[in-house]
C-alpha cells in the first residue's frame, strides 16, 4: 500500500498490457465527454461503476480513497443528465431516459445522501492514508515547503492538525452537518493548496464539482443538520 500511495495514481499498466491501458485511457476520456454533455448519461455512469468494481478487485481497500467517484456515478445513475443534457433534447435518447424514470424517481431522495456519505468517506480515508499510515510523506511536504515558517508549530503537530481538519470535513459531509460551510471551507482550502504547492488543477476538478453540487443542493431529509434544525422550526436551514 505504501508503494501504491507514493505513486498517488492507479496506473492501468500495473494490471494490464500497455496497449490495453492506452485503449482504456481513451475509453475513460469518452465516458467523461459523454457525461459532461449528458449523452447516454446513465449508461456511461453504469459503465463507470463497473470499472470501479474492477479497480476494487485490483486495489482492494485502497479504493476507499476514491469512493467519491462511485458516489458521483451512482448520482448520475439515479438522476440522469438533467434538463441541460443531450439526453433530454434528442428524441431517441429521451426515450431511453424515460425507461429509467420510475426507478430514478423512487431513488431520487437517496441520491445526494449516497453522494455526500461516499464523499465524506473518501476525504477521511485519503487523510488517513496520507497523514497517519504514511505520515512520513506529509512530514516531508512540511519540511520541503518550510510550512513551519508560516505556522509556528512542530511538523508532526501540523500533520496531525491537517488530519483532524480533513477528518472533520469528511464527518460533516457524511453526517450532513453544516454542509454548505464545509463546502466553502474545503473549496477555499483546496484552492489555496493548489496555488501554494503548484499542483496540477485538472485532477482536482471533480472535488470542486462535488463541493459546488453539495453547496447548491443543501440539506436532504437525512442530514443531521436538518434533524437538529427541525426541532425548533420546520423547513431547511438557511445556510
Amino acid at each position: 500500500l505504501g508503494d501504491v500511495y507514493k505513486r498517488q495514481e492507479l496506473p492501468f499498466t500495473q494490471t494490464m498490457s500497455a496497449e490495453m491501458a492506452h485503449l482504456l485511457g481513451w475509453i475513460f476520456i469518452f465516458l467523461g465527454v459523454c457525461i459532461t454533455f449528458g449523452l447516454l448519461t446513465r449508461i456511461m455512469a453504469l459503465i463507470g461503476v463497473v470499472f470501479f468494481v474492477l479497480a476494487v478487485v485490483s486495489y482492494h481497500t485502497y479504493m476507499f480513497n476514491y469512493v467519491n467517484y462511485l458516489g458521483e456515478m451512482i448520482l448520475f445513475l439515479i438522476l440522469g443528465g438533467g434538463i441541460l443534457s443531450l439526453d433530454k433534447h434528442i428524441y431517441f435518447l429521451s426515450s431511453i431516459e424515460n425507461a429509467f424514470k420510475n426507478v430514478g424517481e423512487k431513488l431520487e431522495p437517496y441520491s445526494f445522501l449516497i453522494l455526500r456519505v461516499l464523499f465524506g468517506i473518501s476525504l477521511f480515508f485519503a487523510s488517513f492514508y496520507a497523514k497517519y499510515l504514511h505520515s512520513s510523506l506529509a512530514l516531508d511536504t512540511v519540511k520541503d515547503y518550510n510550512l513551519t515558517h508560516y505556522f509556528p508549530f512542530t511538523p508532526l503537530f501540523l500533520v496531525l492538525g491537517a488530519f483532524i481538519v480533513e477528518s472533520l470535513l469528511g464527518f460533516f459531509f457524511a453526517s450532513g452537518f453544516q454542509i454548505r460551510l464545509a463546502a466553502i471551507f474545503f473549496t477555499t482550502f483546496l484552492t489555496m493548496s493548489l496555488l501554494f504547492f503548484g499542483e496540477v488543477v485538472w485532477p482536482h476538478l471533480i472535488l470542486f464539482g462535488v463541493n459546488i453540487a453539495l453547496f447548491m443542493h443543501g440539506y436532504d431529509k437525512f442530514t443531521l443538520q436538518r434533524v437538529l434544525f427541525q426541532r425548533n422550526k420546520p423547513g431547511e436551514p438557511v445556510f
